[in-house]
């Protein structure tokens, strides 16, 4: 289910900022078994988009929820800025880019010229990072590698691609948070999700079921 409002108030503790700052993930140092795991220790997987196409997973994603981001930013009108945590190698962040940028740009109010757009993509693994730089020929996205489940490092990669101190128009999370939650444990999850919702006016997430923490931990037991 996807939702363009900010809860955060509704199931974020009052100490999420200073918790999620103080957070130390373990993810970096699981990233050099990459080659030997293939990306089952922190989800960085090489091959994701072959059985997960990013077509198929943008037809999920309604044509009104990009108008209405749109219109917010529009109505705002400080430009557009997205960014996409855990974007692997960057297809489903340009074509998620790609779409919004446009809806966008055909909403200005008589066709005059709108305020600057700028889109994030941030992932762990620099193979893919790479690969998402290789992908996109568009000057408004640029990548950032690093562990973002580290708020330091998410708060200096989103100033420095967005600008500092900038509220970011829409943060996504795709098939990422588990990943993030086996690392980081409940409490210091729930105050990563209280920093990233401080940081945006709409944050989409793709959470993973269940039966997806069942098999990565069962993966993980054998490695």
């Amino acid at each position: 289910r996807m939702s363009t409002r900010n809860d955060k108030e509704e199931f974020i503790p009052e100490a999420a900022a200073a918790a999620a700052a103080a957070a130390i993930t373990p993810s970096l140092s699981a990233m050099s078994t990459t080659e030997l795991d293939r990306g089952h220790r922190v989800g960085n997987f090489w091959s994701y988009p072959d059985f997960n196409p990013a077509k198929n997973r943008m037809r999920l994603i309604p044509a009104e929820a990009f108008e209405e981001i749109a219109a917010f930013a529009v109505q705002k009108a400080e430009g557009l800025s997205y960014a996409d945590v855990g974007c692997n190698s960057g297809e489903l962040t340009v074509d998620f880019w790609t779409s919004l940028k446009r809806t966008y740009d055909s909403s200005s109010p008589g066709g005059g010229a709108l305020p600057s757009s700028r889109a994030l993509g941030v992932e762990i693994d620099p193979t893919l990072v790479s690969r998402a730089r290789e992908r996109s020929s568009d000057p408004t996205l640029t990548f950032s590698c690093g562990d973002a489940g580290s708020v330091p490092f998410l708060s200096a990669a989103l100033d420095a691609g967005l600008g500092r101190g900038r509220r970011v128009t829409l943060v996504s999370v795709f098939s990422t948070t588990m990943w993030l939650h086996m690392h980081l444990g409940d409490a210091a999850f729930y105050a990563w999700l209280g920093y990233v919702c401080s940081r945006a006016d709409h944050v989409l997430i793709e959470p993973q079921p269940k039966r997806c923490y069942t098999a990565a931990n069962k993966r993980l037991r054998k490695m």
